[in-house]
């Protein structure tokens, strides 16, 4: 197609997929793969703290606000453990059983090569931590 540099390929091949979030002065990508039997994530993208729910055979990721709360995977598809006991996850928001809505992040799925050759230098990749 189109020739294309990608600073490295030791931790992703470039036609590897990634989750990316561009936010005010930052930028991070997670691997696909990180969300491997439907991994819970919580991370943070600058200073705003962020919880990512995906699965990697459906090549699907969601992120949500997660202020100081910390999440874990539940038995149900669409839900999470969270403080309090089950949150609801829906399109647009976490909800928690008292009602309280985390809003949803907006992000998209990319080739590692098409995420690199954009933003290189200026974004961050997850290299792994708080997985649940």
């Amino acid at each position: 197609m189109f020739p294309t540099i990608v600073r490295d390929e030791k931790s992703l091949k470039r036609k590897d997929y990634v989750f990316g979030i561009r936010d005010v002065g930052a930028a991070k990508a997670w691997p696909i793969e990180a969300f491997s039997g439907r991994a819970v994530i919580n991370d943070a993208i600058g200073s705003r703290n962020i919880v990512l729910i995906g699965d990697a055979m459906t090549r699907s990721v969601r992120a949500y606000e997660r202020q100081g709360f910390t999440f874990s995977q539940s038995e149900g598809l669409d839900q999470v453990a969270g403080p309090s006991g089950i949150w609801t996850i829906t399109e647009s928001a976490l909800i928690g059983p008292s009602g309280v809505r985390l809003a949803r992040v907006p992000g998209h799925i990319s080739y590692w090569f098409a995420w690199d050759g954009y933003l290189g230098l200026e974004s961050d990749l997850y290299k792994g931590g708080t997985k649940h």
